[in-house]
């Protein structure tokens, strides 16, 4: 009966429909957490702030390695309290929010990890809190082409794909080939016994490295695993996606434990070894389970469609027979046939193994007809996602190979086959004669097969690609796919420029006059998209036109897309859709209430197939203008008398920390941000400190100076308490104190026009002498990046200082003849710009000093009544300026050069220095005013009223709506064929399979009685 089943393919495919049964009885799971509801919902404006976000996916997710947060327009986090699961529902994340929200945009961040595959999934939407806020935009998932294949999970799963497949292979062509050969003739049994002994030997070998892989990818996919969400291995195994990993750990334990003991005891006994067919239903049994673990974790199970499930269980079992096959036949049945040294056994087998083999390719091609069509309908049944998403590219590659693969196993059915009937003589004589030559035919198949395997290897790898990508519904269809055949845009912004005057321009108001215009051309100078974006910071409108050979727009542009993304932030990508308002020009909104870099890819769809689409890529810092700002002055005044001059943050103690320079002192002043409360802090031995410095490398030690006793020593501030002081070995005014990457000390001193390095490490100074006589050096600073020194000469020169030579290099104003430094007094090193801002005392001067260039390049002019000194940036990228002798803090924006005064509400104060604490919050140190003061920047985005806009926009794209429906009808139509395509698919590879079946059945048939007739006497 046995024998009957292995023989009979109504009776395996009837098999595995009862696998497929006991399949459906179990719930089906998702391939990849999406996004399907949230509250707020995505892009929603509410009137009054929520206590609470949620999101619900597609799939559950662990929750232990899942994170969301949620960020207001000043880019602060807003939740509260540890996420959750709402009411225990594993497919939802949540969080609580602070109850004080103002109004404003709101962004959704989250990153969860699939309960079911182990995928990591990164996802952002926005939500409004007050007024309406309307703009058009579609939550991303994926930011990257190696996000979106996955390619660390697609290379981790590789190895247990071609393993899984080999291993199949191999079973079940030793279980359905070797029947037919008893029924010839005229090659003895014994013969037979001895090739097939032959051929299980080397199976079992072959199928003990299969599995050797199929372990080593499970291994592989846990550690990978492992890696992307920084958990230990033993976490990994707790989720749902390692529970299924050890259920293929133990089948593959099983399998190998089985295999590697036949092995172990024939070699043993020098017996020879020949598999038994209930063991070899054992192992296709284990192998149907590898199977159906991996149709758990895979797309079809994301369609929640159980027929889905089992339709990739059946196509993955005919694809492994398939592919495994020809693997098997190419590494072991072939080779092992050309070393037999007889003429007619080495045709008579090739023969009726081609002939055996064709049989099983046709049931098996025959379903995948069936299979493959289906499932790719419950998949994905949009013809036009597929077409336009990196996925349909991957799946077109599949569909290739195999094709290929189809090609050259026609020409192995049909005309190889024929050269083999034709050396046996077959079919030409009832009396017929082998033609000795006729073997030597095997090479050129050998050869065609190795092909054919290799080709099989590369669809195996394109299937993984698959099997770890997103559904192209779930993918940015108009993601920029960076290769030769497209297109990639360089920045060429010019800030001077206005914008094109074209037909549509009442579209902006007047909030929107001052657009800058980004241009981006590609290395096609006949194609370049035009950019029109205030970047404000709020709601911003902006245009796109794509403009080709010259300068004319390009009408076949029919759809326009921006991916926007803060990487510093970690929002996004979020996808805006443009809307068509003429040949080629397309409009959208965006809101950009999150100050930073924000990355857009823009990309233009052309409806020309030989036409390449339009990609472009850049940056924009969105930031407030300084009158969107409210600044608001806090101050805390110590409790006894003080004079407090330099100040630093300290995050880990979430102080600032200062300096009294009161004669006789002897004090660092703590001050508490949370409580708002001073501590004092006395060091002996002391007269007064005025510069103390954070160590960059152990934030538990302050540096301080005291320029009166000209020493230098440190203070632990967990310990509170001294811990070396150090005469420093001066007569001069020690007027810098820095400390560098390596933890020395770096010292200036005016009168002895020196530059001071203090060791700790080895407890020794060594002096450098700066090259201009009386330069008077001042403030010195780190610069982190280049890892150099700078310094300022208060005789007008900057200078820089290599720490690991002590070379000297000045800069005088020689270089650039508009711009003079008179008295630089200040310095600050703007690490994101790569600029040196430079405070000149005398004319009340900010100028920028550029070190590529190496040479001065701005001026900012501030109030002529102060004295520019200290400088600090807020998280804005606005300068802020200390001005002693003035009443008033100076904030300066770089970019646009507006400048604003903010008030001090102690009238004397005399302000020196400034720092800025890790929320945004910039202090200053009143020496005359008794205290410490804060600046509190909020902003007030932009909200523009654009009713006007939008009604003018709703007259300009009514014109084309009707294009745009019959466009979507259109694709509804390419739906509708997709139906009718897979009917006539399956209709006619059923068709066409069942005849090449028959005819395979009596061409073989017909061929073992006649090469019963054969004579070898040749």
């Amino acid at each position: 009966m046995f024998v009957l089943f292995t023989n009979n393919p109504t009776l395996i495919m009837a098999f595995l429909f009862l696998i497929m049964i006991c399949i459906s009885q179990i719930s089906p799971v998702y391939a990849h957490p999406i996004i399907v509801d949230s509250d707020p919902n995505q892009f929603q404006t509410i009137k009054e702030p929520p206590n609470r976000v949620v999101i619900i996916f597609s799939e559950p997710i662990e929750l232990d390695y899942s994170k969301i947060s949620v960020i207001n327009a000043n880019g602060k986090e807003v939740k509260v309290g540890n996420q959750f699961n709402l009411d225990g529902d594993k497919s939802t994340i949540g969080t609580m929010l602070q109850s004080d929200l103002s109004d404003g945009t709101y962004i959704v961040s989250s990153k969860v990890l699939s309960a079911v595959d182990g995928h990591v999934v990164d996802s952002s939407f926005t939500f409004n809190i007050g007024e309406e806020n309307n703009f058009s935009a579609k939550e991303e998932t994926k930011k990257g082409i190696l996000d979106l294949l996955s390619i660390n999970d697609s290379f981790a799963r590789l190895p247990g794909y071609f393993g899984q497949i080999l291993f199949f292979g191999i079973i079940f062509l030793n279980l359905f080939i070797w029947k037919p050969f008893s029924r010839i003739a005229n090659i003895s049994l014994e013969f037979m016994k001895r090739f097939r002994i032959d051929i299980e030997n080397k199976s079992v070998k072959l199928a003990i490295i299969s599995l050797l892989l199929v372990l080593l990818s499970s291994i592989l996919m846990i550690v990978v695993q492992s890696h992307v969400l920084n958990a230990n291995i033993l976490d990994i195994l707790m989720t749902k996606f390692g529970n299924i990993m050890i259920i293929r750990l133990i089948l593959v334990s099983i399998l190998l434990s089985l295999l590697i003991i036949i092995f172990i005891k024939t070699s043993k006994n020098n017996s020879d070894l020949m598999i038994k067919n209930k063991l070899t239903f054992i192992f296709i049994l284990f192998g149907l389970l590898l199977f159906l673990s991996n149709s758990f974790i895979s797309h079809a199970s994301a369609t929640n469609k159980i027929i889905a499930v089992g339709l990739d269980f059946f196509h993955q079992i005919a694809a492994s027979i398939w592919i495994g096959g020809i693997l098997f036949l190419t590494i072991v049945i072939v080779p092992q046939i050309k070393k037999i040294p007889q003429n007619l056994e080495k045709s008579v087998l090739t023969a009726v193994l081609i002939s055996r083999y064709s049989a099983v390719v046709i049931i098996v091609l025959g379903s995948i007809c069936i299979t493959g069509p289906i499932l790719l309908w419950f998949i994905e049944n949009n013809l036009s996602y597929i077409s336009s998403s990196l996925y349909g590219i991957i799946l077109s590659l599949k569909i290739l190979l195999a094709l290929v693969m189809i090609a050259l196993g026609g020409y192995h059915s049909f005309v190889t086959l024929k050269k083999f009937d034709s050396s046996l003589g077959i079919g030409k004589s009832k009396s017929v004669k082998i033609n000795p030559d006729g073997y030597f035919h095997i090479k050129s198949f050998s050869n065609n097969l190795k092909i054919e395997s290799l080709v099989g290897i590369a669809l195996i790898f394109s299937v993984s690609l698959l099997t770890n990508m997103v559904l192209p519904a779930s993918e940015n269809i108009s993601f920029a796919y960076y290769d030769d055949e497209y297109l990639f845009f360089k920045d060429q912004f010019n800030s001077d420029s206005e914008f094109i005057k074209s037909t549509d321009t009442e579209l902006y108001d007047e909030k929107y006059n001052n657009l800058k215009l980004w241009t981006y051309s590609t290395t096609d100078s006949n194609k370049k998209i035009e950019l029109e974006i205030p970047s404000v910071f709020g709601e911003n409108k902006f245009k796109l036109s794509f403009v080709k050979e010259k300068g004319n727009f390009d009408e076949n542009i029919v759809n326009s897309t921006i991916k926007i993304t803060n990487i510093e932030k970690n929002i996004g990508p979020i996808k805006i859709d443009a809307n068509k308002i003429s040949d080629g020009v397309f409009v959208g909104k965006m809101p950009l209430n999150i100050p930073g870099i924000w990355n857009l890819e823009i990309q233009g769809i052309t409806s020309e197939q030989n036409e390449s689409n339009y990609i472009g890529v850049f940056q924009i810092n969105i930031k407030p203008n300084l009158d969107e700002f409210k600044f608001e002055i806090n101050e805390y005044k110590t409790q006894n008398s003080s004079l407090l001059l330099n100040l630093v943050f300290d995050k880990k103690t979430n102080s600032i920390w200062s300096g009294d320079t009161s004669p006789n002192s002897g004090q660092i002043l703590q001050f508490k941000i949370e409580d708002k409360k001073y501590i004092n802090h006395k060091i002996n031995n002391t007269n007064l400190i005025s510069i103390v410095k954070i160590d960059p490398k152990n934030s538990e030690i302050l540096w301080y100076l005291d320029p009166v006793g000209k020493f230098i020593g440190i203070y632990d501030i967990k310990n509170y308490r001294e811990i070396i002081q150090k005469k420093v070995p001066s007569n001069g005014t020690i007027s810098g104190l820095e400390i560098d990457g390596q933890q020395n000390v770096w010292l200036t001193t005016i009168q002895d026009n020196n530059i001071i390095k203090f060791d700790p490490k080895t407890d020794v100074y060594k002096i450098y002498k700066i090259p201009t006589e009386n330069s008077k050096p001042m403030s010195i600073k780190y610069d982190s990046v280049r890892d150099l020194l700078w310094f300022v000469e208060a005789e007008g020169k900057i200078a820089k200082i290599d720490p690991k030579d002590g070379k000297v290099t000045e800069y005088p104003d020689n270089k650039n003849g508009k711009i003079k430094l008179q008295e630089p007094t200040e310095l600050f090193i703007d690490q994101k710009r790569g600029e040196i801002f430079i405070s000149d005392h005398k004319t009340n001067q900010i100028i920028t000093f550029n070190p590529f260039l190496e040479m001065f390049t701005q001026v900012y002019e501030l109030d002529e009544n102060g004295l520019a000194f200290g400088m600090t940036q807020d998280d804005y990228g606005n300068l802020w300026v200390a001005q002693h002798t003035s009443e008033f803090l100076i904030v300066l924006d770089p970019e646009t050069k507006e400048k604003k005064k903010i008030d001090i509400p102690t009238q004397g104060s005399f302000v020196q220095h400034l720092t800025s604490d890790n929320t945004g919050k910039i202090w200053f140190a009143e020496q005359r005013g008794n205290g410490v003061g804060t600046v509190f920047m909020n902003t007030n985005p932009s909200n523009v009223n654009q009713n006007s806009v939008d009604n003018k926009s709703d007259e300009i794209t009514e014109t084309f709506q009707n294009r745009e429906n019959i466009l979507m009808n259109f694709l509804y139509m390419i739906g509708l064929r997709f139906i009718e395509l897979i009917g006539i698919f399956i209709i006619s590879g059923t068709f066409v399979s069942t005849i090449l079946f028959i005819k395979n059945q009596i061409d073989f048939e017909n061929k073992i009685r006649l090469i019963g007739k054969l004579d070898d006497s040749s």
